[in-house]
This record gives C-alpha cells, sequence and structure tokens, in this order.
C-alpha cells in the first residue's frame, strides 16, 4: 500500500514549479551514501512511519535531493557538500513519544560514539525553536574525533515535535563542517513544513 507525501519543491534556481512526489512505505531504504550516519547493530526497532497519505508538505531547499524512503522513514534527502561527503536528512514520524527526550538524545550520540548524557544535562544540550508555525526540539552534536574516512569529524543534528499521540523527527547527519554550512538551509525546511488540516501555533 503506497503512503503518499506532496512536497513543494524548489530547486533553487528561480524556478516556481510545483513537483508532486509519491513516497511508498514498502521502498527500499536509499544506498548508503559518504558521510552518512547508519543506525548501529542491535540497535531498538521503533516500528515504521505513522502519516497519512497527504498531510506534510515542505519546500526542498536548493540542492538538495529527493532519495528513496525506506520502512523507517517517511522521507530522505541528500545534500552535496565538500570533500564529495553528502550530508544525509531523514522525516520520521512514529508513535507516542518515541522513547522519550533522553534516550532519543543519546541514541544520537551513541551514534557518532559519544558519551550518554543524563537528565540533569538536557537543558545543556537542547533547546526550544520556533518554526513552521510549531515548537521544536532542537539539538546538534560532534564527534570527539574524527569518524568518517579516519579524517573527519561527524556531526548530528535533529528536531523534532510532539503531535497528538505522534512524534516528528527530522535530522541531519553527515561530516561536521558540511552539516553545520546546512544549519540555514535546514531551518528553513523545518519553516516550511506544513501539515494538512493542522492550524499553525
Amino acid at each position: 500500500m503506497c503512503l503518499g507525501i506532496c512536497a513543494l519543491f524548489l530547486n533553487g534556481c528561480g524556478d516556481d514549479d510545483i513537483k508532486t512526489y509519491r513516497v511508498s512505505k514498502e521502498s527500499q531504504p536509499a544506498a548508503g551514501m559518504p558521510g552518512m550516519m547508519v543506525m548501529p547493530a542491535g540497535a531498538p526497532e521503533l516500528g515504521g512511519p505513522h502519516a497519512e497519505a497527504g498531510e506534510l508538505q515542505w519546500e526542498l531547499p536548493g540542492g538538495w535531493k529527493e532519495q528513496p524512503p525506506s520502512q523507517m522513514r517517511l522521507a530522505s534527502f541528500l545534500v552535496p557538500g565538500k570533500n564529495n561527503l553528502n550530508s544525509d536528512v531523514s522525516v520520521v514520524p512514529l508513535s507516542g513519544a518515541a522513547g522519550g527526550d533522553l534516550d532519543n538524545i543519546n541514541r544520537w550520540r551513541g551514534q557518532i560514539q559519544l558519551e550518554p548524557i543524563t537528565q540533569a544535562d538536557l537543558p545543556r544540550h537542547m533547546k526550544i525553536i520556533k518554526t513552521g508555525g510549531k515548537s521544536m526540539h532542537f539539538v546538534s552534536f560532534v564527534s570527539a574525533g574524527p569518524l568518517i574516512e579516519g579524517r573527519f569529524k561527524s556531526r548530528v543534528m535533529a528536531a523534532y515535535f510532539h503531535d497528538g499521540e505522534r512524534t516528528w523527527f527530522f535530522k541531519m547527519t553527515g561530516e561536521d563542517g558540511n552539516v553545520s554550512a546546512a544549519k540555514d538551509s535546514f531551518l528553513r525546511f523545518l519553516g516550511s513544513l506544513r501539515f494538512a488540516g493542522h492550524d499553525h501555533e
């Protein structure tokens, strides 16, 4: 059964053409890309996407490229960067709190080999941003050492919010400098998100 999403795609070249994409839940995961972080073996399964067809719309920043989704992802994007290292952007809606703030943040930290933090540490590592009519939790972490090709540090930048009985996750991973340079476009992407039938806060 197909799960459709409509995306307002801005190609960054000045065109105002609107393109529509349909995403299949059964599509295979995108092939591994340089700079793409992969969930470690043994990571907990959180279930597949939980969203209705056509529920989420966005404007795609210039240079971003649509990628095939996976069972876990409602949408995936590739962001080209320097040194031929691409950053990976994922959109994942999950039921409930999906593990909670601390568990999710420590999972992301573990992906770039950082030590877990405690509940008392959360305020120092997480902030609230207002974008696209939503209040989102925002975090950004960089690895202590080079994890990509033995030369480059890795960074995880993520935003998420709770929407009724679901949690929406938007995450960019890749080489530290490339992800940092793409922060503005990532925030613009978040600001463009529109949920069908949902009023802004």
